[in-house]
């Protein structure tokens, strides 16, 4: 489901939206943040895998403002071209859990987002560049996604798809994640993934303001068209 007109979240969304705001917020220090050759980002464990396998991202540090510069400067770019994938949580950045408090266990008093306390892991932000496309996984836990600012577009399968989505295996350094590339259908119409057409989604499209609630084992892939985006 999806919830909008979140009092706190437009105020936050608000102040997001002016520029300095951010850069101020997150100053000069340098955050972890991904790096691709292109477009597509796909989480990965560890550093041994099969043979030939290789890290999808590489991880590196950058500051806010050198992100937000580079993504500005390259939101025009093609799909071929490097991308940087920033993020930063409440333990790095505190102000994040006070801009949203609803999604925290001290700020969320009426219990509308948080139902297990035990099993809240935080406030954790990802600011993406135009196009860029997150592989199509499924998390162990629950997740609201809050769109801060932009559109991105989610596609959501039910587990009963699983057999569809040809997941990598149990140890593989990308276990969770489809090995299919949902963003090139003439590279999926060929044998090596034939059932993947079998699979259903459920698309949706996430404006600024917009909280999605994702349950635990559903797969979605996250695609970011309107530069740059910012989402939690």
């Amino acid at each position: 489901f999806i919830l909008y007109n979140v009092l706190k979240m437009n105020e936050t969304v608000h102040k997001w939206s002016h520029p300095d705001y951010l850069s101020r917020k997150l100053g000069t220090k340098k955050y972890l943040t991904e790096y691709s050759t292109n477009n597509h980002f796909m989480y990965f464990s560890g550093s041994r895998g099969p043979s030939g396998w290789k890290p999808p991202v590489e991880n590196r540090a950058m500051s806010f403002k050198d992100w937000m510069n580079f993504a500005i400067a390259n939101q025009n770019s093609s799909s071929e071209s490097p991308r940087y994938y920033f993020r930063a949580n409440d333990r790095e950045a505190s102000f994040l859990s006070n801009d949203m408090s609803m999604l925290t266990t001290d700020g969320d008093h009426d219990e509308i987002f948080i139902v297990d306390k035990k099993m809240a892991r935080g406030v954790f932000c990802r600011f993406g560049m135009a196009k860029i496309v997150a592989a199509a996984h499924y998390d162990g836990s629950r997740n609201y996604v809050a769109i801060m600012g932009g559109l991105r577009r989610y596609m959501i399968s039910s587990p009963k798809n699983c057999e569809f989505l040809y997941l990598y295996p149990k140890g593989h350094p990308s276990n969770r994640h489809s090995q299919v590339d949902w963003s090139d259908i003439n590279y999926n119409m060929n044998n090596k993934y034939p059932k993947f057409e079998k699979a259903t989604v459920s698309e949706v499209i996430l404006k600024a303001g917009d909280i999605m609630y994702i349950p635990s084992g559903h797969k979605c892939l996250c695609v970011c068209f309107i530069p740059p985006r910012v989402s939690l």
